[in-house]
């Protein structure tokens, strides 16, 4: 169900002639509007203060629910309803029978109860269960409900691992929707359905535990209920989890199984086993090939060799032109055409490739080109911060009196719902998650939106901790653009974000390396702990950014590549590499992931400054 918010309208004017007895419906239905606005407000002030629900507030929302059917606020009113003491069949009998609030409101009640304590524990396990069950009568394509923090769902576990398999894995759908991946082991345990091994073995390849994963991928195989296609592309997978363990003789043997007239799973075999040429004659539609022209390209950008650059970008481009691989290929094609002396061939290219996504490096990169910019200079225009303007929030009143009246909790729990577009409603979470304190989860939540808007660039970067940054950016002298850019790129704003590695906090640091430098940084006597603490990983963060800048001469690019390869590997491309172009020494890192790393700082920075610049 999508509820119409354009129907709810605040303070009509009344710009043409109408009878009393108009007049005074329109002001009846105006005063009830506000009415519902007015105990919606009363009934957020009541749980900011206390999460559970009282029996007063539980009967204002049910009383709600049920006048006012169909209305943009209803599953604000049935959350509030979950976390009350109201039976659940007076807030199911007000609900049509194919309304997606059924099931969210068992979920909603599971989530509230104490798994740490057994009572809590048994209704979890029966919300979630109710929950599966209810998902069932509904159409298929109704909004997954939302966890901001992993934590929340973390916490819940423990009344999840012991409901049926079929239960366990609608609950794991909800998890891989968040991309929380850590939490599905505890979730797939002891699964038989083949559907389930095998997500169980995909989400054991991200973990890379390598020879679990294989093993399950076998079991599917195996599996006298897997169909033909799940079995091949457990076949697939098997020889990929082998080959990732170094095994390749193992892996060949599972992928000899796919017959090479089989067009729809030779060709991965062909992209797993390295044989792009062959895929290439074969198979030059398939959707692996520009991932097979986009390495060919790197090789050539790599060595430079322009004819090969461009006879494969203009490959690329010709018939993938919609592919990620795209935006690299029109800026080294416009450089390898300008490197020929077609000057005005290779400014077309430029301005195609910034007439793309701002939040791309190659875009920025024939920004300056066309502008005769240094991208890798650090920029140093201070920063002024600006909040997003989102029209649709100005276009949708009920929309607008909520943002006013700053009830961010209460759009957080109607986002999925309203009657917007797909990408307005990605953007209204987002919303509503930034200003509820979920800074992460509201940058992973729109941050692979490819755009040119400056609006929804501000709410996919934010400049969160702005006087922390400031203070410190005074302090050792680098650009607040800069500490934002890495700071988005390490935890996206996540204070206590911890990565596999045992870095730490916003800037991710790594407990030795703090400890190496808190007393150069002013922070004698550092405890581990205190990594967590925005103000002193900033400050530590900051610091270390200030050596790495020293040593490279503040080369955007190469500190970037410091501060996650390490100084020392840069100091050894440096001198062999010889001297080069800035954009060609990121292009031939070895470590994928520094590259990677890199670039997107480049671009991260260059947007905060050209976002945020006076």
């Amino acid at each position: 169900m999508r509820w119409g918010l354009g129907l709810v309208l605040l303070g009509w004017t009344l710009t043409s002639v109408v009878t009393p007895g108009r007049a005074q419906a329109l002001s009846a239905r105006n005063a009830a509007l506000n009415e519902v606005l007015v105990s919606t407000q009363k009934l957020a002030q009541a749980r900011r203060s206390s999460p559970f629900v009282s029996e007063t507030y539980g009967r204002m929302a049910l009383r709600l629910l049920q006048q006012h059917p169909d209305h943009p606020l209803q599953p604000y009113w049935v959350h509030s309803l979950a976390y009350s003491a109201q039976p659940a069949a007076q807030v199911l009998n007000a609900l049509s029978p194919q309304d997606p609030l059924r099931a969210h409101f068992y979920w909603w009640r599971a989530m509230r109860q104490n798994a740490k304590t057994a009572a809590g524990k048994s209704a979890c396990r029966r919300d979630f269960s109710a929950y599966v069950e209810t998902l069932r009568t509904l159409p298929a394509d109704i909004p997954l409900p939302r966890v901001p923090e992993s934590t929340e769902m973390q916490a819940q576990l423990p009344c999840v691992v012991d409901l049926a398999e079929a239960q366990r894995l609608a609950i794991a759908d909800v998890i891989q929707a968040h991309d929380y991946f850590w939490l599905l082991p505890r979730v797939l345990h002891k699964v038989s359905n083949p559907q389930a091994l095998f997500l169980q073995g995909e989400n054991r390849l991200l973990l890379r535990q390598y020879a679990a994963a294989a093993a399950s991928f076998v079991q599917v195989i195996q599996h006298p209920q897997a169909s033909g296609t799940l079995k091949k592309q457990a076949v697939v997978q098997a020889g990929v989890a082998e080959k990732r363990r170094n095994r390749l003789p193992q892996a060949q043997q599972w992928w000899d199984w796919i017959s090479p007239e089989d067009d729809a799973f030779y060709p991965e075999v062909l992209w797993h086993q390295g044989k792009g040429e062959l895929l290439l004659q074969r198979y030059p539609e398939h959707a692996r090939v520009p991932e097979v022209l986009s390495e060919r390209l790197d090789k050539a950008v790599i060595a430079q060799h322009h004819t090969q650059i461009i006879g494969l970008s203009r490959r690329l481009l010709q018939h993938f032109a919609s592919h990620e691989a795209a935006h690299q290929a029109r800026y080294w094609l416009a450089r390898s055409l300008a490197r020929r002396g077609e000057t005005e061939a290779a400014r077309e290219y430029y301005q195609q490739q910034a007439g793309q996504a701002l939040n791309n490096y190659y875009t920025q990169m024939a920004r300056c080109r066309l502008q005769g910019d240094d991208c890798f200079a650090l920029p140093r225009r201070s920063l002024q911060a600006a909040a997003p303007d989102l029209p649709f929030l100005r276009r949708e009143p009920i929309l607008q009196q909520l943002v006013r009246q700053k009830n961010h909790d209460v759009l957080e729990i109607i986002a999925p719902f309203v009657a917007l577009n797909a990408q307005e409603r990605d953007l209204l979470m987002a919303y509503a998650y930034r200003y509820n304190g979920h800074y992460f989860r509201s940058i992973r939540s729109i941050w692979r939106q490819q755009t040119r808007d400056p609006e929804v660039l501000r709410l996919m970067y934010p400049l969160h901790y702005d006087a922390l940054q400031k203070e410190n950016a005074r302090r050792f002298g680098v650009p607040q653009a800069l500490i934002a850019g890495i700071t988005w790129q390490e935890s996206m704003y996540k204070a206590d974000i911890r990565s596999v590695s045992g870095a730490r906090g916003l800037m991710q640091l790594m407990p030795r390396t703090a400890q190496y430098i808190a007393a150069k940084a002013g922070l004698p006597g550092l405890s581990l702990w205190q990594l967590d603490h925005p103000p002193v990983n900033i400050r530590l963060g900051t610091y270390y950014l200030q050596q790495q800048s020293q040593r490279t001469g503040g080369n955007l690019m190469k500190i970037a590549a410091s501060y996650n390869g390490g100084p020392n590997a840069v100091s050894r491309w440096v001198q062999s590499f010889g001297k080069i172009d800035d954009d060609v020494f990121v292009e031939r890192i070895p470590y994928a992931e520094t590259r990677r790393y890199a670039k997107q700082v480049t671009m991260h920075t260059r947007i905060y400054s050209q976002l945020y610049g006076d």
